[in-house]
């Protein structure tokens, strides 16, 4: 369980029992749309989970952000992203957040520092449809009023809704390419949002 370089980002890969599974995006280009292929990943056991928050702990006092994101596979109970936003703020660290379902409603109790959503993650979240930036922005409220410090609603072509509290900066597809990817880098307090 030794810490390997992969390209200029470090990672700690952790074995599993079951076969791991690869997803793939078809981009028709006369469209321009896109189709996500994710076949269903392995089951993860318990002692596998544990064995993730023990390596987790481990590493975390040298880390200021951990990102955590995905779905979480089957076997794995819906409040680990919960229990890992209990790890990263007990060492003082930030979580960056990208999930669904559940393990989303059950990390928002923890001090989650950025949450990013889909629309249809966010219908979820609040119980109704998201179709524009009002949407968005009222999803945004109910998140950072739960705790979440930053908080990022994406919509599809429309693009994006984002913003530390205050008045939320709206971006367009363009800038998100349908999809927000977020870097956060801590420079004096001021974080920065790579889209």
């Amino acid at each position: 369980m030794a810490s390997q370089g992969l390209g200029s980002i470090e990672h700690l890969a952790l074995g599993i029992a079951g076969e791991t599974r690869e997803a793939f995006v078809l981009f028709e280009t006369e469209s321009r749309r896109s189709y996500h292929i994710v076949p269903p990943g392995p089951r993860i056991e318990d002692h596998e989970a544990r064995r993730c928050l023990d390596a987790l702990d481990r590493v975390l006092g040298a880390h200021q952000y951990v990102v955590a994101s995905g779905s979480l596979p089957g076997g794995v109970p819906d409040d680990l992203y919960a229990a890992v936003a209990r790890q990263v703020k007990a060492a003082g660290s930030r979580l960056v957040l990208d999930t669904s379902g559940p393990a989303l409603r059950e990390s928002l109790q923890e001090g989650v520092f950025l949450l990013r959503c889909n629309r249809s993650e966010a219908a979820w979240l609040v119980g109704g449809p998201v179709r524009g930036f009002a949407d968005a922005r009222a999803v945004n409220e109910h998140l950072l009023a739960a705790g979440v410090e930053v908080a990022i609603t994406t919509l599809g072509e429309l693009g994006a809704l984002w913003g530390p509290g205050g008045v939320p900066l709206r971006c367009g597809a363009d800038q998100t390419s349908g999809r927000l990817i977020t870097a956060v880098v801590d420079f004096d307090r001021d974080v920065l949002f790579s889209v």
